[in-house]
């Protein structure tokens, strides 16, 4: 924070006062505060465990590959899928139309 003792309407405007007052007028909402922050944390746990489900099925289906296969055949692999769930995302997410 600057040294704007003198100037009152400067201080105020300093970004730690302000997110102090933003910071109160959260906590006066405290009830729906908390039924967001529940359901981002329920909505987090939910993404971290298909996401990193995700990372223990590609590992094993990579190591399996390159085990029986070699290296650049289980490169291939890994390319081929990529691309695959990228296709899929492509057809079977909603269109954004914006505005």
């Amino acid at each position: 924070m600057t040294d704007n003792s003198a100037n009152f309407g400067a201080w105020l405007n300093e970004p730690t006062v302000q997110d102090a007052v933003v910071a109160t007028l959260l906590i006066a909402d405290q009830p729906l505060l908390l039924r967001e922050v529940a359901l981002e944390c329920r909505l987090q746990i939910s993404y971290r465990f298909w996401r990193d489900s995700g990372y223990v099925l590609g590992g094993l289906v990579a190591g399996g590959a390159a085990d029986a296969l070699g290296y650049g055949s289980a490169i291939g692999i890994v390319a081929g899928l990529t691309a695959a769930s990228g296709l899929w995302v492509l057809h079977d997410m909603p269109a954004h139309k914006a505005g």
